[in-house]
C-alpha cells in the first residue's frame, strides 16, 4: 500500500511517526528518516511535535519543503493536523475518511485524497504491537489525504 501512496504523492522525505520496526522505505529500499515516539538512536528526534516539519531533514527551511508521510494514531490525529498546519507543512496523512472533530481542519488543507480501504477490509494495513506485526482492520473507510498548509 505504501508504494501506491508513494507513486501518487511521493517520493517522501520523512516518516513522521515511526519506529525502527515500522519505518517506511523509499523506492531504493532505504529507510526514510523518521521521528519516533520514544528515544532511539536511529530516529531524528523523539517527538515530532517538538520540531518544525516543513523543511527537509538536515536542511534549513530555505532548503525546500519536505514531503512528509504519517500514519498517526487516531487519538492524536487532531493534534497532529494542527501541528502540520502551524508548521505550514505538507504531508500525506493516513486517516479515517469520516467526519470527526478533526476533519474540518484536515479538509481545509487537503489537495488530494486516495481511498485505501473499506471498513474492516483486511489485507491492507499492518500494525506493530508487543506480540509482533499483525493485520490491522479499521472500522472506518481509510484514505491517504495529501495536505498542504501555506
Amino acid at each position: 500500500m505504501f508504494l501506491k501512496i508513494s507513486a501518487t504523492y511521493g517520493p517522501f522525505d520523512t516518516d513522521l511517526m515511526a519506529s525502527p520496526a515500522n519505518v517506511q522505505k523509499d523506492l531504493q529500499g532505504r529507510r526514510l528518516p523518521f521521528y519516533s515516539q520514544y528515544y532511539t538512536d536511529k530516529a531524528m528526534a523523539a517527538d515530532v511535535f517538538s520540531v518544525d516539519i516543513a523543511g527537509r531533514p538536515g536542511l534549513p527551511r530555505s532548503g525546500g519543503r519536505a514531503r512528509n508521510y504519517c500514519f498517526p494514531p487516531l487519538g492524536v490525529l487532531g493534534i497532529f493536523v494542527e501541528h502540520v498546519r502551524r508548521c505550514k507543512a505538507r504531508c500525506v496523512i493516513i486517516a479515517p475518511d469520516a467526519y470527526e472533530s478533526w476533519f474540518p481542519a484536515l479538509a481545509s488543507g487537503c489537495l488530494g485524497k486516495l481511498p485505501l480501504s473499506a471498513p474492516r477490509e483486511g489485507g491492507v494495513f499492518l500494525k506493530y504491537d508487543k506480540g509482533g506485526i499483525r493485520e490491522f482492520r479499521s472500522k472506518f473507510r481509510m484514505a491517504a489525504f495529501y495536505v498542504q498548509f501555506d
